[in-house]
């Protein structure tokens, strides 16, 4: 093999009938290694039982080996399980433990794992070689050991393994460049040029200074200057050699001395890695950010919006990858589009997205093409590119989708032009693939489309496995003005997380008089419902399918069914408003009676009984309009809650915050703080009840979410004070502090701000690192408070 070239080893373990897909193994390493390996001097090679060194001792300890030196274990199953090995009841399991293991103590072999499905037929009748196979799946998936594919056929099997392999081998590439040894990749940060406007003559003379004054310390000799280690730290970390970056300690000290400070043209690159790096690692969570910078590198200080994309663009090269990746992302909050990476092309008229014929320079398509094909970034380069791609751009799209190699990659790209285009029926199929929350650029083009979306492109953000219940909502609206709301997508909105999208889709059903729809709804709810919701299914699809009249004779006839009051409740029509109270009062006795004079009932379970009707009856109260509450309502909500059961805790916490007075805040401040609540509701209505004190209070407590809640009611609130969020910037909770400095920016001028930057430090209790960040951006960044920031078109998000 020639010097330099890494070697990737792969080991297929499997029984022997697999054969046609070992093969296709080996077809698609074959593949990759053309594709991939000659441009990153990497090889893929395969082995298997077959490649073992044949010789004295048990077999299968001849094989293992070869599992302890390989970088990718490749496990396959159909229908054989294999032949015991002395130790284990098969060499596959043994191969397999022997993986699993060293991949606990060594981060290593990644580990892929397929089954090929079984027929119908052979699962009627497995036979004891195929129950162990479908027993080891099943463990697998119950202990979550690894991630596991299945297939039916080998073409889909194909599919799935080029996707595997390929991010298998991204993997590797982005795990050489982020532990590359010292000295085996260039510095890329050594090609980026400080702006030449740098006061370098200043800069000099505090650099001599500073060492003056430090040999001055070293010889024991009287000198002129003051020692000064933080700016001989930047100096030294600025001249050398390793890419070592500047500690936050240090450049926050030196920041809060910027007015004395210039900086060497080093010494302003150190900063900048530093500060874009700070960027991408704090991309999600301002909180974590760190480093402030915007004070050097603005673009008012003889410095435009172009000179500032050329200088940051150079950093793209940089061989730390959290520095290149944050270029990235500093670009695209700050909307710049170098020509290296979109060249000349002006016009932005519509233009056919099949047409590839229209010019792209070949520097930027080998650019992108660099970026999008492994390396660490392509994270930080599809979210740039989709947030900057425009009409202009859709042939370079056009380029990069038939030149990628990634899979998953193409299918993001091809996503982005076809919403460019006018379809976003790919994007939004991404968002709600996605096991959470959609990755923050296709949730932005997203919001944006909403509103002249189709109705079969909103039905589909109603569906999926997404976690998005924001999104979920904005379609619900926007389906509820057309009109075109399905039932299917409304059985979808009813097993949704958040608990007000429930009940509003629910009562959207209610108010649709066409039993056919309620029907339907209903009939796709259930189909919906996870095994483990049975009971929450059966009372929504008794709410959907059945009148009023209909649940209150079955709650009050013979039977006294529970389930048909809970479904009544549910529905919250308040025609029955008086009945829910009077089955309160009575402490569910019409439900109870009919049971008390059977033989040797546990009064456990009465009280179970009495429990949920009541329950019931509180939601109900809930949920009617503020004007149809009474005083009286109080009086039931307070005394559930003073009960303290525990059937009907949270119901009665929340009923009491809506539904009671002044005199309730203590006990109900006193329960919030002590115990978890998980329906956010609860707070908010505690906060909306008790108002500015409880809401300061619940700031100051340990539960974040609570503090979050109570920190963004307080900056909607006409009667806070400037004050109130001058101590929030002290707080425990670092959104807690963001939200504060944030409100307190919407009502200061700039040179409010400034004041508020010098007299931050000051306070006893210390200070945070993100609100000078902070503080910095809103002064400084474009977009910012400064009179003489440009005034750009756009709204800048958050940097």
């Amino acid at each position: 093999m020639p010097s330099g070239i890494r070697e990737l080893t792969i080991f297929i373990a499997s029984p022997s009938d697999l054969d046609s897909e070992r093969e296709t193994i080996r077809s698609a390493v074959d593949k990759i290694n053309i594709a991939v390996g000659a441009n990153h001097d990497l090889r893929l090679r395969v082995t298997t039982s077959e490649n073992a060194v044949r010789d004295y001792g048990r077999p299968q300890s001849l094989i293992n080996p070869l599992v302890r030196e390989c970088d990718l274990f490749i496990g396959l199953l159909s229908r054989r399980w294999g032949t015991p090995t002395g130790e284990y009841d098969s060499g596959f399991e043994e191969e397999f433990e022997t993986a699993i293991s060293r991949r606990r103590n060594e981060d290593r072999p990644q580990i892929l794992i397929w089954f090929k499905q079984p027929s119908a037929e052979e699962l009627s009748d497995p036979g004891e070689r195929l129950k162990k196979v479908l027993e080891f799946k099943s463990k697998l998936e119950k202990e979550h050991i690894t991630y596991i594919q299945t297939f039916r056929e080998i073409a889909e099997f194909s599919d799935q393994l080029q996707l595997s392999l390929f991010r298998a081998v991204l993997k590797e590439l982005q795990h050489d460049q982020i532990h590359s040894p010292e000295g085996s990749m260039s510095s890329g940060h050594a090609i980026a040029e400080a702006p030449s406007e740098q006061p370098v003559d200043e800069a000099r003379e505090q650099i001599a200074s500073t060492l003056e004054a430090y040999l001055s310390l070293v010889t024991g000799k009287a000198g002129e200057h003051r020692y000064d280690s933080d700016r001989l730290l930047l100096f030294s970390l600025a001249a050398s050699k390793d890419d070592e970056p500047i500690p936050p300690h240090t450049a926050n000290r030196l920041y809060s001395r910027r007015q004395d400070i210039s900086l060497s043209v080093a010494e302003h690159r150190l900063w900048t890695r530093g500060f874009l790096s700070d960027l991408w690692v704090g991309r999600t969570d301002s909180t974590r950010r760190v480093l402030p910078f915007w004070y050097f590198l603005s673009p008012y200080e003889g410095w435009t919006l172009e000179d500032l994309s050329d200088y940051v663009y150079q950093f793209l090269n940089d061989s730390d990858l959290s520095v290149a990746c944050g270029a990235l992302e500093f670009m695209r909050r700050i909307v710049i589009r170098p020509k290296a990476l979109w060249g000349d092309v002006t016009t932005d008229a519509a233009i056919d997205h099949q047409d590839i014929a229209i010019q792209v320079p070949g520097s930027v398509v080998e650019r992108w093409q660099e970026m999008l094909n492994g390396g660490g970034r392509q994270e930080a380069a599809i979210s740039y590119l989709a947030s900057m791609a425009m009409s202009r751009d859709v042939p370079l799209l056009n380029i990069l989708i038939a030149k990628v190699i990634d899979p998953t990659i193409v299918v993001d790209v091809r996503a982005i032009r076809d919403n460019i285009c006018g379809d976003p029926s790919g994007l939004i199929g991404l968002a709600v693939k996605s096991f959470g929350v959609p990755l923050e650029w296709q949730r932005t083009l997203i919001l944006h489309g909403v509103p002249t979306a189709n109705p079969s492109n909103l039905e589909a953000l109603l569906h999926g496995r997404h976690k998005d219940d924001g999104l979920r909502l904005l379609a619900f609206e926007q389906l509820s003005k057309m009109g075109k709301l399905s039932a299917d997508g409304l059985a979808a909105l009813l097993w949704a997380e958040d608990v007000e999208l429930q009940h509003r889709a629910l009562q959207y059903a209610l108010r649709d008089e066409t039993p056919d729809y309620r029907s339907a709804a209903g009939k796709a709810f259930a189909q919906k419902s996870p095994s483990d919701k049975q009971k929450q299914r059966d009372l929504v699809l008794l709410a959907l399918i059945s009148t009023a009249s209909e649940l209150e004779s079955m709650a009050f006839g013979p039977t006294k069914s529970i389930d048909a009051w809970e479904a009544l409740c549910l529905q919250a029509n308040e025609s029955n408003l008086e009945l829910a109270r009077k089955v309160f009062d009575a402490d569910g006795d019409e439900f109870t009676d009919v049971l008390k004079g059977v033989a040797n009932i546990d009064s456990d379970v009465l009280d179970y009984i009495a429990a949920k009707v009541r329950k019931a009856s509180l939601i109900y109260l809930t949920r009617v309009k503020s004007s149809s509450r009474t005083e009286g309502d109080g009086d039931r909500a307070r005394k559930e809650f003073h009960r303290n059961h525990w059937l009907t805790l949270e119901a009665a916490r929340f009923a009491l915050a809506v539904l009671g007075a002044g005199q309730d805040v203590t006990a109900l401040t006193v329960a919030q703080e002590r115990d978890y609540v998980r329906d956010p509701r609860v707070c908010r209505a505690l906060i909306d009840l008790a108002g500015t004190s409880v809401a300061k209070k619940l700031i100051q407590g340990n539960n974040a979410r609570d503090a979050e809640i109570a920190a963004t009611w307080l900056a909607n609130s006409p009667a806070a004070s400037e004050p109130d969020f001058l101590d929030l910037l002290y707080s425990a909770h670092g959104n807690v502090r963001m939200i504060a400095l944030r409100a307190l920016a919407a009502r200061s001028s700039y040179e409010e701000l400034i004041n508020l930057m010098a007299s931050y430090r000051q306070r006893a209790e210390g200070y945070f690192y993100n609100v000078v960040v902070e503080l910095d951006r809103l002064l400084y960044a474009p977009g910012g408070k400064h009179p003489l920031h440009p005034k750009l078109s756009i709204d800048l998000p958050i940097i």
